[in-house]
């Protein structure tokens, strides 16, 4: 394939679904990014996280994954160095200047910046992985305004589905206290030197703006341009 479709925590993924984003994008190759995986109605192409206190609360939710055939990908740390076989584990950098773009996997180190977000481990390794068309769903890096606590589109499910997710309701994650995104925020600018590869960010709302930002209506017809070229 061609293209690749992330799905992050961002409440942006809230407009998605209500406009059939699951039956839209059902087939493709989907990366479930932390959580995303339990609220999806169908297995995820691959799973990703980069926390260990994650892989800790959720380790019988992943080992069912894994025997569904979910391709499991993490950055590497001890605890998972007898779990080469189950899980695809990658060394790891936040330093920028170590970016490697295409030969990040041969150098076996992906950018996931200063911040250590599992989304930005993620889209460095489907640069790695040399796909074309990179769309990222739920990249809205925190919410609009520090009062605005729907940070996430599953929030009010955390409970009930036992969610594990240090962000969710904390906009101050994201945001400095004038409002403004954190200066990490700045780390992303290091894709804008893929020249041949295609970032979508499928959220109008995102502060994540180096690369077009799309309405979900866009998005759609994009998957059916796509679609119809490969087809």
């Amino acid at each position: 394939m061609q293209e690749v479709i992330i799905i992050g925590g961002g409440n942006s993924v809230r407009e998605g679904i209500d406009k059939g984003l699951w039956d839209k994008i059902k087939g493709k190759e989907i990366w479930s990014l932390n959580s995303v995986f339990k609220l999806m109605p169908y297995l995820p192409s691959k799973q990703l996280w980069v926390d260990n206190s994650f892989f800790k609360h959720e380790i019988g939710e992943l080992q069912k994954l894994h025997k569904q055939g979910v391709h499991m990908i993490s950055k590497n740390y001890r605890r998972l160095a007898d779990l080469d076989k189950e899980i695809t584990q990658y060394g790891s950098t936040r330093d920028i200047k170590n970016y490697h773009g295409k030969q990040a996997i041969e150098k076996n180190e992906i950018f996931y910046g200063r911040m250590g977000l599992c989304g930005q481990f993620a889209l460095s390794l489907a640069v790695a992985m040399k796909f074309i068309n990179i769309f990222l769903i739920g990249y809205d890096f925190g919410s609009k305004s520090l009062e605005e606590k729907k940070t996430h589109w599953y929030q009010d499910k955390i409970k009930d589905l036992n969610i594990h997710s240090n962000g969710a309701g904390r906009p101050q994650v994201y945001l400095k206290p004038d409002g403004k995104p954190r200066r990490e925020l700045e780390d992303w600018k290091v894709y804008l030197r893929e020249t041949d590869v295609n970032i979508w960010n499928v959220s109008l709302i995102s502060h994540l703006t180096y690369y077009p930002r799309i309405s979900y209506e866009e998005f759609f017809e994009k998957l059916e341009k796509l679609k119809c070229q490969t087809g």
